[in-house]
């Protein structure tokens, strides 16, 4: 038994190192590049095949160590794992001209046999908790990195946005690490006040690199945690938070006013609709049959005269390529918890809820440039919808968050 623990503990975290070694270093060298949209910069990271092989060895490892210790239980996760490996190895076997490159290209099927062995991973109650226990770490660590990549762009850019590159990267993982941290039952109040900083210091980072989903999200969290951790009656945290809304919009100005006609910038993007003309013309083109049945790795459409394969919308995207079963295989647990009226889930409900909700926002549309895919951030939100379809009333923690 000590054994099969310890090789636990190995690849969860082999697992949770390599991602967070690729996330640092995948952009290492790179300079940001104007693209053709005008006032935009993007830095492409480069894909790094070993990376990628170390990842799904080790969660293939860990589905094994799980089998020979839990028995697979008849739930929620349990058919999303098997509808999201069906779906998976279908268009794996449609798209074997692929290769190798299945394992290490971005949103290819075998992303749906990874996030699928996830949720049966994740019902093996040490390996649960061994994920969950580095949570505030790795907030702490995707905080840190973002706040030196952002100081970073902005030494060198001011009013630009930015597409892909690695300051939304460790942004969106801090920003969902941290929803983690605060869906956590806990009684110290050093893990509110760092869920507070971190809050705050994404809030910054948010103007300052002029995103508007990315903003909202980073408030919502401050709300939602403020909300969540105060025990002050009703009255007097909607009092608070009003105060919060002021101190950021003044925040929000004095940033403004040391960066040449930002505000005027920041709120004119506000009233931009960048992603009108794009779902106009995915839905001339792509008729509902497409997305039901999906389109493989290869799917695309005609966008400003040219082959586009994405789209701003997670869901979509994922129907166009693998079909509706591919989505409601990943969404079912969480809105299986959502809707669960098990009174044991009433204390930390609420953290949940605001969690799937702003994911879901982010997913859907609000939030461009980041998706789902294996990074420290996914894998701790399937790792709490776990926690939630099966223990419900407490979490599997060391002692200090009991």
């Amino acid at each position: 038994m000590s054994m099969r623990i310890s090789l636990k503990k190995f690849f969860v975290y082999s697992l949770l190192g390599v991602l967070v070694f690729e996330s640092a270093v995948r952009y290492s060298g790179l300079k940001w590049e104007s693209t053709q949209f005008g006032n935009v910069v993007s830095m492409v990271g480069r894909t790094i095949p070993l990376y990628k092989y170390i990842e799904l060895l080790c969660i293939v490892c860990l589905f094994f160590l799980s089998l020979r210790t839990v028995r697979i239980q008849k739930n929620i996760l349990t058919y999303s794992g098997l509808l999201l490996g069906a779906v998976s190895i279908f268009w794996c076997i449609v798209n074997s001209d692929l290769g190798a490159g299945l394992i290490y290209l971005d949103t290819t099927p075998v992303l749906l046999l990874e996030l699928s062995l996830i949720f049966f991973v994740g019902q093996d109650e040490k390996i649960l908790e061994l994920f969950i226990r580095t949570i505030p770490l790795l907030a702490c660590i995707f905080s840190i990195l973002t706040m030196i990549e952002t100081i970073d762009f902005v030494s060198q850019y001011q009013l630009i946005r930015m597409a892909n590159g690695k300051v939304i990267e460790h942004f969106a993982n801090a920003l969902f690490l941290t929803s983690c941290w605060n869906c956590i039952k806990r009684n110290t109040k050093i893990d509110n006040l760092m869920i507070y900083i971190i809050s705050g210091v994404l809030m910054v980072c948010s103007i300052v690199i002029t995103s508007r989903g990315w903003m909202l999200q980073a408030i919502m969290l401050f709300v939602l945690a403020y909300l969540t951790t105060s025990k002050r009656k009703a009255f007097d945290k909607a009092k608070r938070v009003f105060f919060m809304v002021v101190i950021f919009a003044i925040l929000y100005s004095v940033i403004s006013k040391y960066m040449s006609g930002a505000l005027d910038y920041i709120i004119g993007r506000f009233g931009q609709n960048t992603r009108e003309n794009q779902l106009v013309t995915f839905f001339e083109q792509v008729p509902f049959w497409k997305l039901f049945v999906g389109q493989g790795y290869n799917a695309a459409y005609h966008l400003n005269g040219v082959n586009y394969a994405y789209i701003d919308n997670i869901f979509l995207f994922w129907m166009f390529r693998y079909g509706i079963f591919s989505v409601v295989g990943y969404w079912l647990p969480f809105l299986y918890v959502v809707f669960n009226k098990n009174r044991n889930l009433i204390e930390t409900k609420m953290r949940y809820i605001g969690t799937v909700f702003a994911w879901i926002l982010a997913m859907g549309g609000l939030c461009i440039y980041y998706l789902i895919k294996l990074d420290a951030a996914n894998i701790m939100l399937i790792m709490i919808v776990c926690h939630y379809v099966q223990k419900g009333k407490r979490i599997i923690l060391s002692k200090k968050y009991k």
